[in-house]
């Protein structure tokens, strides 16, 4: 648990005083790896709630154009795997600890009474909030596979916006 909140504020740290210029540097110089690295970074920032994913979509839009959407989709979409894992393995503790209260009290009645049509309007419309949808339905009884489907379904028409 200590070493799971050092990492967590190393990340905020370090993505609160990272210059975007040092971003854009970096997936630069890291020539083929650079779309990883941009994607492992988007990943990142969809885990833990309070990082915004903002500068790496302006660095990726310089560096790459618009395909950058798409990479930024590819990391939504395996970061929303992985919080909902995260949620269903470890539990509302550390779920707490990622997403806050806050926003975990919020969506417990939500997800409660509406399920997968809750589930499929935030992807659509609430994007900010992405961590927390994703660790909110890893805490329900919903089972993986609809999960994945409707969220993924969900992130569809906001990707393309």
């Amino acid at each position: 648990m200590i070493f799971m909140t050092a990492v967590f504020v190393v990340i905020i740290l370090v993505g609160s005083k990272l210059p975007e210029e040092t971003i854009r540097e970096t997936i630069q110089n890291a020539g083929s790896g650079g779309v990883i690295l941009l994607i492992f970074f988007f990943w990142i920032a969809n885990v833990f709630a309070p990082l915004s994913g903002s500068p790496f979509l302006f660095t990726g839009f310089y560096s790459y154009g618009q395909i950058v959407v798409v990479y930024a989709f590819v990391a939504a979409i395996v970061a929303s795997i992985t919080n909902y894992w995260i949620a269903r393995i470890w539990g509302r503790t550390v779920v707490r600890k990622l997403a806050g209260e806050e926003g975990l009290n919020k969506m417990d009645g939500l997800t409660d009474n509406y399920g997968l049509r809750t589930l499929f309007i935030f992807r659509l419309f609430l994007k900010e909030f992405h961590d927390v949808i994703s660790y909110a339905f890893g805490l329900t009884k919903l089972g993986f596979v609809p999960y994945f489907v409707v969220s993924t379904l969900g992130m569809i028409p906001a990707t393309f916006i």
